[in-house]
């Protein structure tokens, strides 16, 4: 008996993106392969995810029947026999076999964790009685969570956008190759790197079926970032016309502008946080955006109606908390240097300012009050009188 890893390339759709792993066990009458990658496709399986309650599980199905599946979805497919002791074989592939009980096949998914290529990791760790953690575990690879995740979603800017915007505080820690594992890609090429019995774990991958159309086109990478910077320099843009028709008392140039700028604030502040409070993935949950973006930016719309009203005038409270979010931005890059925050990438530190400074300097130079400023001018020209009596 003798257990191989199997690896799939990826695909088209977007959930092959990262590609696929299962074993495959073949003995006397017996050529099976375990996969932990099964689910429903519901619709509300994207908020399953989000919330960490997505259910994937485990079956075994023929070797045949696999490969015929891949091959038909035009995936190429990769086979790794593992080099251990017959002892370590059978032991591997009672493993699989109680990790398909009823009770433990089924899993919560999480795509950094517990997916179908950390599950095959960790069974092939507990057959070689630790090694494979032992001599992956603590050796870095260089890389963070969040630039292995751009890798997958080269192709898609609004997933490359959603990376930059909702993979938190953890997805920017350095992983090991034993982290790395995740990565069906990554579990072949370090499986290459341990040694048990004096010999490499695993020969350099074999191709049994090759992907008949060539690989699937793959952008940038830092195209997020990149769409980040430019929402920067458009947001510096609209603060910059909103504070310049502030000054100059232009009642429609700045009550549109202002409005669309609170309306982009609070769009983006919503769903941080709403993944910040309801959200069980540590990924999700700790986001140091929450500490630039507010929901409260709200507020952005009365100043706007006043702006419609003609009242070019700010209150002491208005005032106050557009002076405070000018400065988290400050607060947050001080907070970078300092070691305190982490989060990546330092572009959403020049988004927030460029929202918030134009405006905070704007609204600081308004008159305080409600009166409007002709007004109050006519109440106080020179030799007018405004005593009610006087002239009768």
């Amino acid at each position: 008996m003798t257990v191989e890893l199997l690896t799939m390339g990826a695909g088209d759709d977007i959930f092959s993106s990262f590609g696929h792993a299962a074993l495959r066990v073949r003995g006397p009458r017996r050529d099976i392969v375990y996969n932990f990658g099964y689910t429903r496709f519901a619709p509300r399986l994207l908020l399953d995810f989000i919330r960490g309650e997505a259910r994937f599980w485990g079956a075994k199905e023929s070797y045949r029947a696999i490969v015929g599946e891949y091959a038909s979805l035009d995936r190429s497919v990769y086979r790794q026999p593992l080099r251990l002791s017959p002892a370590q074989h059978r032991r591997l592939a009672r493993l699989l076999d109680g990790a398909l009980d009823h009770l433990r096949s089924t899993y919560v998914y999480d795509h950094f964790r517990d997916n179908c290529a950390t599950r095959l990791r960790d069974v092939i760790d507990r057959a070689t009685a630790g090694a494979v953690r032992r001599q992956l575990a603590g050796r870095s690879t260089g890389t963070t969570y969040r630039q292995l995740a751009r890798e997958g979603f080269a192709g898609s800017w609004p997933l490359l956008l959603a990376t930059e915007t909702f993979l938190g505080r953890p997805g920017d820690h350095v992983v090991d190759r034993w982290e790395a594992g995740f990565l069906p890609r990554l579990l072949a090429a370090d499986l290459r790197r341990v040694v048990v019995a004096g010999q490499q774990l695993a020969p350099p991958p074999e191709l049994v079926h090759r992907r008949r159309a060539p690989p699937a086109a793959r952008g940038d990478p830092r195209t997020g970032v990149h769409l980040l910077w430019l929402s920067g320099l458009l947001l510096l843009a609209l603060g910059a016309a909103s504070a310049l028709a502030l000054r100059a008392r232009r009642r429609l140039l700045a009550a549109a502008p202002l409005a669309l700028l609170g309306a982009i604030l609070t769009f983006v502040a919503l769903p941080i946080w709403g993944a910040v409070l309801l959200a069980d993935l540590p990924e999700l949950c700790h986001n140091e955006l929450a500490l630039l973006f507010w929901p409260t930016d709200a507020l952005l719309f009365v100043l706007a109606a006043r702006a419609r009203r003609a009242r070019f005038a700010a209150g002491p409270l208005l005032k106050a908390y557009l002076s405070c979010r000018a400065s988290t931005p400050l607060l947050a890059l001080l907070g970078h240097g300092l070691g305190l925050l982490l989060q990546r990438p330092l572009v959403w530190i020049f988004v927030a300012a460029a929202a918030t400074a134009p405006l905070a300097l704007a609204v600081w130079q308004l008159p305080t009050g409600t009166e409007r400023p002709r007004a109050r001018a006519e109440r106080t020209q020179p030799g007018r009188s405004t005593d009610p009596q006087e002239g009768r």
